[in-house]
């Protein structure tokens, strides 16, 4: 029974999460708030239990340093097959399926760049963090979002790959609970590492309506 809630729980999590939420327009109680590179790293390892440091900082395996080459402007790309494949929840035997996500970036800029985010019909847009060095990039950002029953977080995501004439190759993003409240909520320091699993996020047409 216990089990059962903490996966009831987590899709619901990741329901509710994966899509950005606007920070200068609109605000229903989920905010996007920017940090810089000398602290975001701290601030997501902080959380990290002790015991779980190396297996962490070997999923990560990020770039960091100066801007990398332009994602593109208005570059789209999908993340298919989406898997998740580390979480330290529960032990997994095998990844999981999870749904397509596609990203569109443009107006990269002195470290950041916008990117839309979309899973299923859902649609956001914001302004994050991005660095790197030649073709290998990292995209970050920290979220703060009020979920269902009561549930509300905090964690840092990062994205990273990198860029080739197709896509985005080496594709993965970790999500890590920074702080969290509500009886169901995710304790801080849990984490969710997904892969696209081909190897490649691909080159892709826009599937969603602009807002324009």
């Amino acid at each position: 029974m216990k089990r059962k809630g903490i996966i009831f729980g987590f899709l619901l999590f990741m329901t509710s999460g994966i899509i950005l939420s606007s920070c200068i327009k609109e605000n229903h109680g989920e905010t996007i708030a920017l940090i810089g590179d000398e602290y975001y790293i701290k601030d997501i390892l902080k959380v990290i239990p002790d015991s779980l440091q190396n297996k962490f900082e070997a999923l990560l395996d990020f770039p960091q340093g100066a801007v990398p080459d332009s994602l593109g402007d208005s570059c789209s790309y999908v993340v298919s097959p989406n898997m998740l494949v580390s979480t330290n929840l529960w032990n997994m035997s095998s990844p999981i399926a999870q749904p397509d996500v596609y990203m569109r970036f443009s107006k990269q800029h002195n470290g950041m760049v916008v990117m839309e985010l979309a899973e299923t019909t859902i649609q956001k847009t914001d302004t994050v963090y991005v660095m790197g060095n030649d073709n290998a990039f990292t995209v970050y950002y920290v979220e703060e979002k009020s979920l269902d029953l009561g549930i509300s977080v905090k964690r840092g995501v990062i994205m990273c790959g990198k860029l080739t004439s197709n896509g985005l190759s080496d594709f993965r993003m970790i999500f890590v609970v920074l702080e969290a409240e509500g009886e169901q909520a995710p304790r801080p320091g849990s984490y969710y590492y997904y892969e696209d699993r081909d190897g490649l996020a691909e080159k892709c047409e826009w599937p969603y309506p602009d807002n324009q």
